[in-house]
């Protein structure tokens, strides 16, 4: 265990240090962690004991992936399930605890050296609404990327410290939420960290708990479904579709033109690209049958962590499933380090705890 939590981390950490200081698969730093990191994963991957009906499971999974990444060299998925089946008995918070740090320390310092000019800090003309914006990505590829490796940290400071989280650190979080709202511009965000702030309070009310955990842990599907049926509703041209899609800023006419471009197939369609909504990408990308296997994954995963009262990591998996409409970064499990905990619906729960998690 000791030696197999030591490859992770070897593969984990330095990663989410990239990441957090803005470094992307262009840079030489990347690359070479990244190989330093595939080793140790590799290795974690190697010293695990899978049972028979495990390694069926990942055998087929892979199998899956590989063909969608050989059609369109997307390596987002491929990366996500290196990462969780070798996280098998894993301590996961002990692993986001790490993360955490890495963030805390990191993003902030990039920042401020970019702030300062010591590092660059490229601005775009964005038009939001009626008004175009001059908005400043302070040291990363882009403001949006910044905002939700913010969102990720505060949704991993209220899981660390819930019990300590009273009225004063909740304001003074979303005041800087909000303060960085105004910088970056990024709407989406907002709304998703106010959605999981109401979320936080509502979860402890005896009267809205039950029904609002059983609608929130079908969000992976609710969301999925609304972003597939307004693409639809835009591309036949419905009034509905055609204000959501300005409201979206074109991303539901961005997807319409890349399924009439590249089609939809079961397994992935040849060419696709990334696009600015992680639904429409995983649908294009890696197809009909990975694109069922997945939300009914991430969806088990969030029924069984409600089963164990794990409500945080609820809330920000479910908060997570409505800034997929609008951005792809969460397919990623080194900018979302929540994914790990699909690791533990994998491999860690008995058949029996699975059918008590399916009944909440």
């Amino acid at each position: 265990m000791e030696y197999r939590t030591f490859f992770y981390c070897l593969f984990f950490m330095p990663q989410v240090f990239c990441v957090s200081i803005g470094l992307g698969s262009g840079d030489f730093l990347y690359r070479v962690i990244f190989f330093i990191g595939m080793m140790g994963i590799f290795l974690s991957i190697v010293c695990c004991d899978y049972s028979k009906k495990e390694m069926a499971v990942m055998l087929c999974i892979c199998g899956l992936v590989l063909i969608a990444f050989l059609k369109n060299h997307n390596r987002s998925l491929l990366l996500a399930c290196l990462a969780v089946f070798a996280s098998k008995n894993l301590d996961y918070d002990r692993i986001l605890g790490f993360a955490w740090i890495i963030m805390v320390i990191c993003i902030p310092l990039v920042i401020c050296l970019s702030a300062v000019g010591i590092i660059p800090n490229v601005s775009v003309s964005l038009p939001k609404g009626d008004e175009t914006y001059k908005i400043y990505s302070f040291g990363y590829s882009t403001a949006n990327n910044l905002y939700f490796h913010l969102w990720i940290v505060a949704a991993l400071t209220f899981m660390r410290f819930e019990e300590k989280m009273n009225v004063a650190v909740v304001a003074c979080i979303t005041g800087a939420m909000f303060v960085a709202r105004l910088v970056l511009h990024s709407r989406t965000g907002w709304i998703c960290y106010l959605l999981f702030l109401i979320m936080f309070y509502l979860v402890k009310s005896p009267v809205f708990h039950s029904k609002v955990n059983k609608l929130f842990v079908s969000l992976p599907i609710i969301c999925s479904g609304i972003n597939l049926l307004l693409v639809w509703l835009h591309g036949y041209g419905y009034g509905i579709g055609v204000r959501a899609d300005k409201l979206m800023t074109g991303r539901l006419n961005w997807s319409f033109k890349a399924v009439c471009d590249y089609g939809i197939s079961l397994t992935g369609s040849r060419g696709a690209g990334q696009l600015d909504s992680l639904y429409m990408t995983m649908l294009l990308n890696y197809g009909v049958i990975l694109f069922v296997v997945l939300l009914y994954a991430y969806t088990r995963t969030m029924r069984q962590m409600l089963y164990k009262k794990e409500h945080i990591a609820v809330i920000a998996m479910g908060g997570l499933c409505v800034y997929s409409i609008m951005e792809v970064n969460a397919i990623n499990p080194i900018w979302n380090p929540f994914l790990l905990y699909i690791g533990g619906s994998v491999f860690q729960e008995s058949e029996q705890q699975v059918g008590k998690a399916l009944r909440v």
